[in-house]
């Protein structure tokens, strides 16, 4: 559920470790999960998933289902 306040949406995204990184392999064209991984050696599989899942759940990515693939919203 996104919070009715936008600052406080906003200071909940920005909290967190990783979204930074992943949403900046999006904007360069990473789809994959592996991809996502390549140059982050501390990421563990779990951490990334949970990630993007709470990126799909605020709407930000969806998930392409035919192949698992994440993308931006447009």
């Amino acid at each position: 559920r996104k919070d009715a306040c936008p600052i406080n949406w906003v200071n909940d995204l920005l909290s967190r470790k990783w979204v930074f990184g992943i949403m900046k392999d999006l904007f360069t064209g990473k789809k994959h999960f592996h991809e996502f991984k390549e140059d982050k050696p501390t990421l563990s599989n779990v951490v990334l998933s949970d990630t993007l899942k709470y990126l799909e759940n605020q709407e930000l990515i969806s998930k392409k289902s035919h192949r698992g693939q994440f993308k931006k919203k447009h």
